[in-house]
């Protein structure tokens, strides 16, 4: 015989049902969880009481209609629930719940900003429990490189821009993170550095160079002219002191100080110039240089048969000769000191004719004739 709530009753019966006690138990898929995920709680009847009707009460909410429930703990947590079929004593049971907290991300750059090409290195600030880590640079520019899986990649961004920066960072546990750092890095482009210069051939007698900039995204200008001089205008003007070879340097800078430079040669040539004493006084016994007579020039070639001098009487007969310009190679064999061959004795006063072929540094060929006269 049963009383009003189902329970056995023996008080006016000779036969006792006793029903068995209730036990429960719970059930998940997963009790350990990553930071963020959820599971499934089960209440799971492993011996019916009386078989019910139950009554279900979780000490974290209290009463529960359903024996299922999903739970998402932010951290470790236990729970408990209390079973009745309002005849057994209660039933009760309880579930450990772990929380795996995800690794962290502080992404850090160095630098943040610079000029292109600019070479950054990122790490995962106060990371010790990571395990894995992919990281997007945002570069699709060079799709082949936007990503790496070190921990502290170095990425090198070839061309400016504004870069969003994510990282997924995963644990042991498998438990991951991941965060965009937006407008994280900022490449500013660099100046092309260029320019011209007019004219494009001077020499010592023209030696002012006028130069003019055609460089892209320079705000200041530093130039180094070769001859240790140099100018921040933009256009300068400049004049050389002698004949050579200039590398000149151009350094240009963006507003954020972004740099590139160049070099280009500027040839000042040499001027050729020809002159001839038309007399001398020979002297045997002083060493002055009006005691010899040789032509006076400037630019001339040294080269094996860039010079040819000749020295005539009046029967059309050499006196004296050298393939040696003596402003290139200063022996007194270059020279003539007014004897025959400058070895033997004085030639007597008169008039001389000389006759010259040369070549100068520029290239050109020259031909001088003219007399000189020896006097005493």
């Amino acid at each position: 015989m049963t009383d009003d709530n189902g329970c056995s009753s023996a008080a006016k019966s000779v036969t006792v049902n006793v029903h068995p006690p209730l036990t429960i138990d719970i059930a998940s898929p997963d009790t350990i969880l990553c930071e963020g995920e959820s599971t499934i709680l089960t209440v799971n009847i492993t011996s019916p009481g009386n078989g019910g009707p139950y009554s279900y009460f979780w000490s974290d909410i209290g009463t529960d209609a359903t024996i299922v429930r999903t739970v998402e703990p932010v951290s470790d947590a236990i729970y408990n629930i209390t079973v009745t079929d309002n005849c057994s004593p209660l039933a009760t049971a309880h579930i450990n719940i772990y929380v795996e907290p995800a690794p962290p991300i502080n992404i850090v750059s160095n630098p943040m900003f610079g000029c292109e090409p600019m070479t950054v290195n990122f790490s995962n600030y106060g990371d010790n429990i990571g395990i894995s880590w992919y990281w997007n640079f945002g570069d699709y520019s060079s799709p082949d490189m936007n990503t790496s899986v070190e921990s502290n990649p170095v990425h090198v961004y070839n061309n400016d821009g504004v870069y969003d920066i994510t990282l997924t960072v995963a644990s042991a546990y498998g438990c991951s993170r991941t965060y965009e750092a937006e407008d994280l890095i900022t490449v500013y482009p660099a100046p092309e550095a260029d320019f011209m210069f007019y004219p494009q051939s001077a020499d010592a007698f023209h030696p002012t160079i006028e130069f003019y900039d055609l460089s892209t995204g320079a705000e200041s200008w530093y130039w180094d002219f070769g001859d240790s001089d140099n100018s921040m205008y933009q256009n300068p003007e400049h004049e050389y002191h002698g004949a050579g070879t200039y590398i000149v340097h151009l350094d240009v800078f963006s507003e954020h100080g972004c740099y590139d430079s160049i070099s280009k040669p500027v040839v000042i040539k040499e001027v050729h110039t020809f002159y001839v004493p038309t007399a001398f006084v020979p002297k045997w016994d002083v060493e002055e240089e009006n005691a010899y007579w040789t032509p006076e020039a400037t630019g001339i070639a040294e080269c094996d048969g860039c010079y040819k001098l000749w020295i005539y009487d009046r029967w059309g007969q050499i006196i004296f000769s050298t393939e040696q310009f003596y402003g290139n190679n200063k022996i007194d064999d270059n020279r003539w000191n007014g004897q025959y061959f400058n070895n033997g004795k004085m030639v007597p006063v008169g008039v001389y004719t000389w006759y010259c072929k040369l070549k100068d540094v520029n290239g050109n060929e020259h031909t001088y004739v003219g007399s000189v006269t020896v006097i005493r």
